[in-house]
């Protein structure tokens, strides 16, 4: 069978749709939260200052260095 458009060969012609970028901002805001260091907690920062969960992290940051 021939695919049409821009179907990506083995698809059967359907593609789920696209993730919102803030799934995956959730996981390493998560990957962070697991690690639980400082250094974890900048590099999302670092990756994302503008993340609908950067204050989160800078919350969960600032309580480790106390």
């Amino acid at each position: 069978m021939a695919q049409s458009g821009n179907t990506p060969p083995g698809t059967g012609g359907t593609m789920s749709p696209a993730r919102p970028g803030h799934f995956a901002e959730l996981e390493e805001l998560e990957t962070a939260r697991r690690a639980g260091t400082v250094g974890a907690y900048d590099l999302f920062l670092a990756r994302h200052p503008g993340s609908r969960y950067a204050a989160e992290a800078r919350v969960e940051r600032a309580k480790l260095v106390r």
